[in-house]
C-alpha cells in the first residue's frame, strides 16, 4: 500500500481555507478590543496556499512551486505570530519578520535553482517555521492572563508543531539525498505530514476558543464595569457592598458609605460640552483612586454620582478620607485641550454605627448627609447624624496637634 501524503496536504489546504474564512467572518462581529483574528485568518490562508502549491508538485514543474509554496507556509506562521501579539495588545517588531520571510524565500530559491537540495531546503523551511512558532508559543505563555485557559492549549500545540518540525528537519538532513521529495512514500514523512495537519487544525480551533474566552471576559467586563470610567457599575457595586456588609456582620466590624456628587456637573456639560464632561468624570475616578485606600470600593451610582464603601473605617476616619478626596479634587483642575476646568464635589458620609449593616439604611443616611452638604454651599463633606461640621468632629476626636 502506497502512503499518499499528497492527499493529506490537499486536505490541510481545504481545512486551512475553511478556518481562514470562518475566522475572517468571526472578526467582523467582534469588538475592537479583541484583535488579531484577521491576522490569524491570513496565516491560515497563506499556509493553505503554500500547502496547495506543495501538493501540486510533480503535477507541475517543481521549480515553479517549491520556493513560493514553502515561503507561503513560513509567512503563515509569521502572520499567526503577529496575530497573537495583536491579540495580547503587544507591539510587533515587523522588520525582523520581513527579514526572516525574505531570507527564507532567497534561500529556498538558491537551494532549488542554484543547487537543488531537498535536505537543504528542508533545513531552511524548518528554521523559518520553528522561529515564529516558538516565538508565538512563548508570547502566549508569557502574555496571556490566567483567565485565558485556551491560551495555554494554543501555546502547547504550537510548541508541539515546532518540536515536530525540528525533528523532521533533523531527520531529513541526516538522511542526506536519499529522500528527494516530501512525497517519496517514506513512513516518517507520512507521519510528519499527518501530525502537521492535525496540529495545525487543532491550533486553529484552540485559537478560536481563545477568542471566545476573551470575548466572554469582555462581555463580563461590560456587564460589571462602567464603560466610561472603568469602575464598578451600580449593579455590580451593590452586589459587592452586600457581600461586604455580610462579611462585616460575621466579623463584627463596621462599614462606612460615602455618596459623592460632582457639583454643578450639568453646567460643565452645558458650558464645555459632553466630551469635557466625560473627561471630568474620568479625572475624578483617577483622583479618587489616589485618595482612597486599597481596600475601599468605588462605584458609579449614576450620572455624576459615585459611592465609596470604606470597610472597617470609623466615622472620623471615613470623614477624613472623604475630606482628603474633596481637597484633592479641588486642587486638581482638569485639562481639556487648552482649557482648565475646575470642579468640586460634595459628599455625604454614613456609618454602620448609626444605620446598621443594611444597605438601604446606609444609602438613606448618606443621601441625607449629602443634601445637607449641598445646602451648606457645596464643596463640603457632611456626616450623617453629626450636628457639627465633619472637620470639627475629626479635630475634636483627634485632639490638638
Amino acid at each position: 500500500m502506497t502512503l499518499d501524503a499528497r492527499a493529506l496536504v490537499l486536505f490541510a489546504t481545504l481545512m486551512g481555507l475553511v478556518l481562514a474564512a470562518a475566522l475572517y467572518l468571526l472578526s467582523k462581529g467582534l469588538p475592537e478590543s479583541v484583535r488579531g483574528v484577521r491576522a490569524w485568518a491570513l496565516g491560515f490562508a497563506l499556509q493553505a496556499g503554500g500547502a496547495l502549491l506543495v501538493g501540486l508538485r510533480t503535477i507541475y514543474p517543481d521549480v515553479a512551486l517549491i520556493p513560493l509554496g514553502n515561503t507561503l507556509i513560513v509567512l503563515g506562521h509569521i502572520a499567526q505570530f503577529v496575530a497573537v501579539k495583536q491579540f495580547l495588545g503587544e507591539r510587533v517588531q515587523r522588520l525582523p519578520l520581513w527579514v526572516l520571510g525574505l531570507a527564507v524565500f532567497a534561500a529556498t530559491l538558491a537551494f532549488t535553482y542554484a543547487h537543488n537540495s531537498f535536505p537543504a531546503r528542508t533545513a531552511v523551511i524548518t528554521v523559518g517555521s520553528v522561529i515564529p512558532l516558538v516565538a508565538t508559543s512563548r508570547a502566549l505563555f508569557r502574555g496571556a492572563s490566567r483567565e485565558l485557559v485556551a491560551a495555554r492549549y494554543t501555546a502547547v500545540l504550537l510548541l508541539g508543531m515546532a518540536v515536530m518540525l525540528a525533528a523532521r528537519g533533523a531527520y531529513t538532513v541526516a538522511s542526506g539525498n536519499t529522500l528527494s521529495t516530501l512525497f517519496a512514500g517514506d513512513l516518517f514523512q507520512f507521519v510528519y505530514v499527518s501530525a502537521y495537519v492535525i496540529l495545525s487544525v487543532l491550533s486553529g480551533l484552540a485559537f478560536v476558543l481563545l477568542v471566545a474566552e476573551r470575548l466572554r471576559l469582555e462581555l463580563e467586563r461590560m456587564a460589571t464595569l462602567d464603560p466610561l470610567t472603568g469602575i464598578y457599575n451600580r449593579r455590580t457595586f451593590t452586589d459587592l457592598v452586600e457581600r461586604e456588609l455580610a462579611r462585616a456582620a460575621r466579623a463584627g466590624s463596621s462599614v462606612a458609605l460615602v455618596v459623592i456628587d460632582l457639583d454643578h456637573f450639568k453646567g460643565v456639560n452645558d458650558r464645555y460640552g459632553h466630551v469635557a464632561g466625560d473627561a471630568v468624570l474620568k479625572a475624578f475616578v483617577a483622583t479618587a483612586h489616589g485618595a482612597l485606600r486599597k481596600q475601599d470600593l468605588l462605584g458609579r451610582y449614576g450620572g455624576e454620582e459615585f459611592c465609596v464603601v470604606l470597610p472597617g473605617a470609623s466615622p472620623v476616619e471615613a470623614v477624613m478620607i472623604a475630606q482628603r478626596l474633596r481637597e484633592s479634587v479641588d486642587a486638581h483642575p482638569v485639562s481639556v485641550g487648552d482649557r482648565s476646568i475646575r470642579y468640586t464635589i460634595s459628599a455625604g458620609v454614613a456609618h454602620s454605627n448609626r444605620a446598621g449593616l443594611d444597605l438601604d439604611s446606609l444609602v438613606r443616611d448618606a443621601d441625607e448627609a449629602l443634601y445637607r452638604a449641598k445646602a451648606r454651599g457645596r464643596n463640603q463633606v457632611s456626616l450623617a447624624g453629626a450636628a457639627d461640621a465633619p472637620s470639627d468632629v475629626a479635630a475634636r476626636v483627634a485632639g490638638p496637634a
